[in-house]
């Protein structure tokens, strides 16, 4: 009777190692279809600038200006961007992350990062987009721009191609936890901005 336990035993924990393999294995190739999949930014949305809103700095009363004078004087003043990202799986299987740490860069140069701390899914043969909030400060965009390109971005909704003259680019690096160990890849998914 002992000895059938054992082996009864013996061919549980087989099971399950082979369970947990398969499911690690599952894990990898999702995870390489989504690193694999085509990534393009589909918005960039500013949410506000010295936290103000864009459609209010036309209008701003004596408190609000000396607020961003005071924020620019001290060289720290600070913009939330919004990028929405996409990533479409060409593949006949989900593709999903558990997260991935993001930088973005402007002219070379990188002026915010950050990390996503949720999984993204995308179905088979699909999409998902998903946003990346980014505080950064402006007046390191003024340094490497001309006025002309600073007051085009916050004087209306830039659209992609607007973004893109101000050379700002966004790499991403994607995580899946295993085990309770996080795993990234090695490098960096550059991604495009604008056309």
């Amino acid at each position: 009777m002992k000895v059938a336990r054992k082996i009864g035993l013996y061919f549980i924990m087989l099971g399950l190692l082979t369970l947990s393999g398969c499911s690690v294995l599952n894990q990898v190739q999702s995870f390489n279809r989504f690193v694999n999949g085509k990534f393009k930014v589909e918005k960039v949305t500013i949410q506000n600038i010295g936290g103000i809103a864009p459609d209010q700095l036309n209008h701003l009363n004596f408190t609000a200006a000396l607020q961003i004078a005071n924020q620019l004087l001290n060289h720290s003043l600070k913009g939330t961007l919004v990028l929405k990202l996409n990533v479409t799986n060409p593949y006949n299987e989900e593709a999903s992350v558990s997260g991935l740490q993001w930088e973005i860069l402007q002219k070379g140069q990188v002026i915010a990062t950050g990390q996503l701390n949720e999984p993204v899914k995308v179905e088979a043969k699909g999409y998902a987009n998903f946003d990346i909030n980014a505080e950064v400060n402006v007046v390191e965009i003024l340094k490497l721009n001309s006025l002309d390109q600073i007051i085009q971005l916050v004087s209306r909704k830039p659209d992609i191609n607007t973004i893109q003259k101000l050379g700002l680019s966004i790499r991403v690096k994607p995580w899946y936890s295993m085990g309770g160990t996080i795993q990234r890849f090695p490098g960096y998914i550059n991604i495009k901005i604008g056309s």
